[in-house]
């Protein structure tokens, strides 16, 4: 539990820092649709890059059916505006997923 906790805070601390409006957007970054953006669009340039419509599609073909345009659509108002950090960001989303990565293992084995 430990561990898992540290890497709940380390995920956490990576949000402040690069996209500090994700939790105006998403209350827990441990649910379902915050994970999913997480993984597959962690910062405020990749959510521009993808698009409202594309954000969706990944949520439903999770099975996300409540995540829809109007949630994206506060996801791109967000990214839109961030104060976070810009520079690193290849980087920073490597490191990132290798977070997220952790916490599923840590996960699988805590419950």
């Amino acid at each position: 539990m430990k561990l898992l906790n540290g890497i709940r805070n380390r995920v956490k601390r990576w949000i402040s820092i690069y996209f500090p409006e994700f939790n105006k957007v998403f209350k827990d970054w441990e649910g379902q649709g915050a994970l999913i953006a997480l993984k597959e669009f962690p910062t405020p340039k990749r959510v521009l890059e993808k698009g409202t419509d594309a954000i969706v599609a990944h949520w439903k073909k999770a099975g996300l059916r409540p995540l829809g345009k109007k949630r994206a659509a506060r996801l791109m108002k967000a990214a839109e505006t961030s104060v976070g950090v810009r520079e690193g960001l290849l980087a920073a989303e490597k490191s990132l997923i290798m977070l997220l990565e952790d916490y599923e293992v840590k996960m699988c084995y805590c419950q």
